[in-house]
């Protein structure tokens, strides 16, 4: 780390900073085998270099001029211990070590058992760069102290990330019962179906490096009004503009409904629309420009008396698009493609392909935008769509604060927000509620009209399940918008404080909070954070089902800070008539500590689709 500071005269004055992080991340491999049982235990290569430079400038004592720059490189490498091994030495065939993207240990996750390398395959070859330029004027006018400015901020990202660069498998007790439609404790183990080599599910995974970019640039003004001795107003606006995420080369695409594939409708015979539209020199972002993200500001304080304050303020404030940047290959399915594993072609009765020849038609390679809205028609894709809007918070609180007697301060307040197009996957492709009559009849085997022009994965088949033609889009065994602008979330709280100060003594304060929180989507990197919800919505026709307490929401919560100092040392209450070294190492001790008292968070309780009767309910029955 390095600073530098010239002052070319009393007005102006320069200041610059360097810094250099590189941590140590060597990756833990307590078995000496190329794994590692923890989800963070793979091996880490990452740094950081970070410029930055600001000129300051007094024109005056009431106007003053801040001009700020930076730059920041962030080098993230994760590569796997088993990088490079030959995967034929696990019984894997040549062509499936051919044909990988990269090569090392499998993931393997049994079901009954701890995985033991979590973070074995996980893969990450990125250098992303921030650049910044900002500046502020500020200027004290009367009872007025104004400040506005702005920001521009460009953000690449030239990443590529997979997981399952050489397969993920998933076994489960299903081929190894006597009826494998039937749940048994008593029959099939999920390492039985290992040693035989009968996957539930699994997928290998091939991507593209991409050069993405993200812009952004903001315009603020804010006036702190000093109206009176009494009453003070902090009135601000901010109006940002932040285009969606390009490619260098237009390697993005978006999922348009409108569109046909035309060579998959004319194979199958059916009235199919949506597929994956790509981006030209014309159209070079996947989704919109949203042009309204404007964000008043208001506050207020007023004095009743000198012991009594009043205290309120309101807000909008915009969530950042650039998420979608640090996800590197993630929703970009032509160019980022998973094979997925044949396990069963009848819902789980017999398998299909072995672990010994996993993908005996070969591993996809991206497509890429040679086909068109035919683009991995048979296949499950997630992308976003054009309609993607920023979300934004609106944040608000009203308090009073009064001092009572000598050193006691109470402070109440309210305090509330509420999260508008909070950004969540949705899929598409959900079966319409009008078929759910049918019942068992939407796992019948009936002639698949793709069979033939989709050459892997499950719908390659010479049969489909009735239900796969009743999806919207029966092209696709999956339709996802990744980046939707459809969760919601509302806090409310009742926040008391209580400060007691004692002369000579120190302090004691108790802050407790009553509150509720709501959402229907917890966070959008729910992988990263406990207890963060990762998924799409129970059904896509009525989300309204999935809004409950939030992970997180905590009704009680009381902390208690104290701080004592110790009656000792000179003119205290013991050893008042010590001095010199004495007196040095007995005074100035004090007691320090927080306490916090705190609610459960709520339990996440699943449920079947259906238990017992769906058109009969009764008190006796202990799922009522």
């Amino acid at each position: 780390i390095g600073k530098i500071d010239h002052r070319f005269n009393d007005k102006h004055t320069l200041s610059g900073s360097f810094s250099y992080i590189k941590p140590v991340l060597s990756g833990w491999d307590p078995l000496n085998n190329k794994t590692t049982p923890a989800d963070d235990g793979a091996s880490n290569e990452q740094k950081t270099y970070y410029v930055s430079l600001n000129d300051s400038y007094v024109f005056s004592p009431t106007t003053i001029l801040d001009v700020r720059g930076s730059f920041l490189r962030f080098i993230d490498n994760r590569i796997p211990m088993s990088f490079g091994i030959d995967l034929t030495q696990f019984g894997f065939p040549q062509s499936f070590n051919d044909n990988v993207v990269w090569k090392h240990v499998p993931n393997i996750h049994v079901d009954g058992m701890a995985d033991f390398n979590a973070s074995t395959g996980s893969t990450i070859l990125g250098v992303q760069n921030n650049y910044t330029l900002g500046g502020s004027l500020t200027m004290v006018r009367g009872s007025h102290i104004v400040k506005f400015g702005s920001q521009y901020r460009v953000m690449q990202n030239n990443r590529t990330q997979s997981n399952n660069a050489s397969g993920d498998f998933t076994f489960n007790p299903g081929f190894t019962r006597l009826d494998p439609l039937v749940t048994s404790v008593t029959s099939g183990f999920g390492y039985a179906s290992y040693l035989m080599g009968y996957a539930a599910s699994g997928a290998v995974n091939k991507v593209d490096r991409l050069a993405l970019q993200n812009k952004y640039a903001s315009w603020y003004l804010q006036d702190d009004w000093r109206i009176s001795q009494k009453l003070t107003l902090n009135l601000g606006v901010r109006y940002s503009i932040e285009p969606f995420i390009t490619e260098r080369y237009n390697r993005l695409a978006r999922f348009d409904p409108s569109v046909v594939p035309t060579a998959a409708a004319a194979y199958s015979g059916l009235p199919l629309s949506g597929g994956l539209g790509f981006m030209t020199n014309s159209d070079r972002s996947p989704g919109d420009t949203f042009k309204y993200q404007f964000a008043p500001r208001f506050g207020f304080a007023y004095a009743m008396t000198q012991r009594t304050v009043l205290r309120g303020g309101y807000g909008i404030f915009w969530l950042a698009n650039n998420v979608g940047i640090t996800s590197g290959n993630s929703n970009n399915p032509a160019y980022s493609v998973n094979t997925q594993f044949l396990s069963s072609i009848d819902g789980g009765q017999k398998p299909v392909d072995q672990l010994n020849n996993p993908f005996p038609n070969g591993i996809l390679e991206p497509p890429r935008n040679s086909l068109g809205p035919d683009t991995l028609i048979g296949q499950g894709i997630g992308s976003w769509e054009h309609n993607v809007k920023p979300g934004y918070m609106q944040q608000w609180n009203f308090n009073i604060q009064r001092e009572i007697g000598t050193g006691t301060l109470i402070d109440i307040a309210y305090a509330g927000s509420k999260g508008s197009r909070l950004p969540h996957a949705i899929g598409l492709n959900q079966l319409p509620n009008e078929y759910l009559r049918m019942g068992s009849a939407l796992n019948e085997q009936v002639a698949n009209p793709f069979y033939g022009f989709v050459t892997t994965g499950p719908m390659s088949a010479a049969t489909v399940t009735r239900q796969q033609l009743l999806l919207p889009y029966p092209q696709f065994t999956g339709v996802t918008n990744a980046l939707a602008p459809v969760g919601s979330s509302t806090y409310h709280s009742m926040q008391l404080r209580i400060v007691q100060r004692f002369a000579n003594a120190g302090l004691l304060s108790f802050a407790y909070t009553l509150s509720k929180s709501i959402t229907d989507t917890e966070s959008f990197t729910g992988w990263l954070e406990t207890g963060g919800q990762n998924g799409g919505y129970y059904d896509q026709y009525n989300r309204r089902l999935d809004k409950s307490l939030a992970n997180f929401d905590a009704t009680h919560r009381l902390v208690v800070n104290y701080n004592y100092e110790l009656p000792f040392g000179k003119g205290r209450r013991f050893g008042s008539g010590s001095s010199g070294f004495t007196d040095k190492l007995i005074s100035g001790w004090q007691l320090n500590g927080i306490t916090t008292f705190q609610s459960g968070y709520p339990i996440s309780v699943g449920r079947p689709n259906v238990v017992g009767d769906p058109n009969y309910r009764s008190m006796a029955d202990p799922l009522y």
